[in-house]
């Protein structure tokens, strides 16, 4: 048996889920800019959409990229990029998706020199207002949330929601308090900040420590509610994930499951929690934190639903805003080294395939055959319930190189030939990815060899 078939033989005793010599680490390619691709200032919102990073802040360089308080980043086959997105005349707080568009809300009140009054949205090419910026009438939006359908806007002092022809506010006259964060769960609007009473549009205002919920109807409170301010919520798993300044009813996080209150593990140790973001089966925290369940950190923290851990060495200041998507995560704050040693101008990206792609919870059959291949292999693959769906080829670095499915399928088994290459159309090199499936069913993964 020559040489090269050894080799073959070899790959196939390979398990297709090997993940044991893919290591994780930071991306070591953002520096101080403008050489490098790092911000020359904090990022507040950060956000994964459409295979690019959307990052607003209080800053006016991205990279070698002169861009005011917003930008995106794009990246292609491990070259990363930056964008001007159009200047803003201030600061950035929250973005989210919207369709196919960004929503972003601020302090700002131009965009590329139109009036757009807090609130924006941008389709890819140009900023416009959302409904007339005259209409405006509150300040500052520091959070952000679809519901619905439709986006929530909140700063100091309100509340607001979009009707698709209107902003209205969505609590009575006379409330007062900060909304640092604003989430859908459960069919209600969440809320969470520095208040104590919430108005409702009839009736006597509720008290509501903290946090409260919108059910449709009026203001509810959330339990005994946050002993201290929430700063950052999302949705994770099952549950509503509140981080903040509080001690109970958790120490700087707590979740919520519907009904009742309970901590995450051991807890955490620090000042704060100022951004949470869900990342596959994990979830990852960050803000000023020394400690997680007894692990030390620094500033950034994983929990796996039961364990606390470190991530890489963290950052050497505190975390604003944290994006994840598939095995990668983007984390923005007042920091300029991340894993103790790595230069990364207030933005830092983990890589890790075996993150965002985990067999558990729900895991679903993908396959492909011939394994190893050249110079094409047929992926298979069966979708119980139909719905959205995206399947792509990663390399080891967690970098997608090809999508094969990016939209809506219906139940039943599927095939698709992957010829080898790119998205760019070009043949990829002899190696080792990863195949990542993922359906309502759930998540699938597999390794490939490609082999020139």
């Amino acid at each position: 048996m020559t040489a090269r078939w050894s080799w073959i033989a070899a790959l196939l005793l390979l398990p297709s889920l090997m993940f044991a010599d893919v290591a994780p680490d930071w991306h070591a390619g953002f520096g101080p800019p403008p050489t490098g691709l790092g911000l020359d200032g904090d990022p507040r919102a950060l956000l994964h959409h459409h295979d690019a990073l959307y990052c607003g802040g209080s800053f006016s360089q991205a990279g070698s990229t002169t861009a005011w308080f917003a930008a995106r980043l794009d990246e292609s086959f491990g070259a990363y990029s930056w964008t001007s997105i159009g200047d803003l005349d201030n600061r950035v707080d929250a973005m989210i998706a919207w369709g196919d568009s960004v929503l972003a809300g601020g302090r700002f009140t131009l965009a590329d020199g139109v009036v757009v009054n807090r609130v924006a949205v941008f389709d890819s090419t140009a900023w416009s207002p959302v409904g007339s910026p005259g209409a405006w009438t509150w300040g500052g939006v520091l959070s952000l949330t679809l519901h619905d359908g439709l986006p929530w806007a909140a700063g100091t002092d309100f509340v607001v929601r979009w009707t698709g022809s209107a902003w209205v506010d969505a609590v009575g006259a006379g409330f007062s308090g900060d909304v640092f964060a604003l989430a859908s769960y459960d069919g209600d609007v969440f809320m969470a900040g520095a208040f104590s009473s919430v108005p409702n549009l009839s009736g006597d205002p509720t008290t509501a420590a903290n946090i409260a919920r919108w059910d449709g109807a009026a203001w509810q409170p959330v339990g005994s509610g946050l002993d201290g301010t929430g700063y950052a919520m999302t949705p994770w798993r099952d549950d509503l994930v509140v981080g903040g300044v509080f001690t109970s009813p958790a120490n700087k996080a707590a979740r919520w499951n519907g009904t009742s209150w309970s901590a995450l593990g051991s807890g955490l140790i620090g000042q704060y929690v100022t951004a949470i973001a869900g990342w596959g089966a994990r979830l990852i925290v960050g803000g000023d934190l020394s400690a997680a369940g007894g692990s030390t950190v620094s500033d950034v923290a994983i929990f796996d639903n039961a364990v606390w851990s470190d991530l890489g060495g963290g950052v050497d200041g505190m975390v604003r805003a944290i994006s994840a998507k598939d095995g990668d995560v983007m984390v923005g704050g007042g920091f300029l080294m991340v894993g103790g040693s790595t230069a990364s101008s207030h933005l830092g990206l983990w890589i890790d395939p075996t993150v965002g792609v985990d067999q558990t919870p729900h895991s679903i059959p993908i396959s492909n055959w011939p394994n190893p291949f050249n110079p094409s292999t047929t992926v298979l693959f069966a979708v119980d319930s139909a719905g959205p769906a995206h399947i792509a080829v990663y390399d080891l670095g967690g970098r997608i190189v090809r999508t094969l499915v990016d939209g809506h399928l219906d139940a039943g088994r599927h095939r698709i030939v992957w010829n080898g290459c790119g998205d760019d159309g070009r043949s990829l090199g002899s190696g080792s990815y990863l195949l990542r499936g993922s359906t309502l069913d759930g998540v699938g993964i597999r390794r490939l060899s490609l082999i020139r």
